[in-house]
């Protein structure tokens, strides 16, 4: 279960089958929304160079750290929450710093939905083509 700062930030639906994170209130730039969690595991990279998930969803999962041939993640343990339902944007308002910490990369205006970039975080990128359509080519 991820840490969320709950007085920041509500999760609300968002298209059709997608939820995300967005903010109660104006956020500060260098406040700290909350914090990714889940169960440190090793995950392979397969002859393909992509991570094998291992059952999980590749977005569901937190990179830390290339280890040899295997990266060091977190996977989830206990379903979703919070900080769990940021989602990608090419040009985001907000950032992880130390591997695990989610924090605003400018103001943040309330209603306004939070975004970071998984490109920044994947030790290993999925290969897939973005969604967010803000830069053209752009591959998660």
């Amino acid at each position: 279960m991820s840490f969320t700062v709950w007085d920041l930030v509500e999760v609300r639906p968002c298209g059709a089958d997608d939820r995300g994170l967005y903010a109660r209130r104006d956020i500060r730039r260098g406040e700290v929304i909350g914090s990714f969690d889940g169960r440190a595991t090793l995950l392979g990279i397969g002859p393909d160079g992509r991570l094998e998930t291992g059952g999980y969803a590749f977005k569901d999962l937190i990179q830390l750290r290339r280890v040899g041939d295997s990266v060091l993640v977190l996977a989830p343990v206990d379903g979703f929450e919070g900080v769990d339902f940021t989602n990608h944007s090419c040009q985001p308002n907000a950032a992880v710093q130390q591997g695990v910490v989610l924090v605003a990369r400018r103001k943040i205006k309330a209603g306004e939905q939070i975004t970071m970039d998984y490109r920044r975080m994947d030790v290993v990128p999925e290969g897939i083509d973005c969604w967010c359509q803000t830069e053209q080519n752009c591959r998660i």
